[in-house]
């Protein structure tokens, strides 16, 4: 690792026979240091292109589209303000984990398809269904939070006045109660 260099280190002359840099000496060797690594260029481009970029920005904004992304993004922030920052990692840890696990080859290979022995075996497998739990719990809380927002159907099929494509009834099709299984 490099040493400081100290007032008393530094060479005789090295800043006009001054023993330590002064602040016109800094500031004349940060110009120098921005210039070098295109700093300025970039800013100048940045600031020249900044009323043009700025409109672009504001009518975006100021569009449908902008609004419901500004509200959504709101809403975005808002909840994961109220998640612990520990629990939000664990959580993203466990997705990269599963996503890194699902990816690779010897997933496929080690779950070859079950057949019907292989169903039944699953089905006791206690192991398999205690992973699978919180999975299922949180897909029951998510299921029941849209249903009491109102934005899950209950179930209805809209009608051909609402534009959807029924398909044509079958005899005993269990769709209409009151239709006539005999014929």
């Amino acid at each position: 690792m490099a040493k400081a260099i100290k007032p008393d280190q530094v060479p005789a002359g090295a800043f006009g026979g001054k023993t330590a840099p002064d602040a016109h000496d800094e500031l004349e060797r940060l110009i120098e240091n921005l210039h070098r690594r295109q700093v300025f260029r970039t800013l100048n481009v940045f600031l020249e292109a900044l009323p043009e970029t700025s409109r672009l920005f504001a009518e975006e904004l100021d569009s449908d589209t902008g609004v419901r992304g500004g509200a959504n993004l709101y809403l975005l922030l808002r909840l994961l303000g109220r998640v612990p920052p520990e629990e939000l990692q664990r959580w993203i840890d466990a997705a990269a984990r599963g996503v890194s696990a699902a990816s690779r080859e010897e997933a496929s290979e080690a779950y070859p398809p079950p057949g019907v022995l292989g169903v039944k075996d699953l089905l006791h497998d206690e192991a398999l269904w205690r992973s699978l739990g919180p999975l299922l719990e949180g897909l029951k809380a998510f299921s029941g939070g849209l249903q009491e927002s109102g934005t899950v159907s209950t179930g209805s099929r809209p009608g051909p006045e609402t534009g959807a494509d029924v398909p044509p009834a079958r005899a005993g099709s269990g769709r209409d109660p009151l239709e006539d299984s005999s014929g």
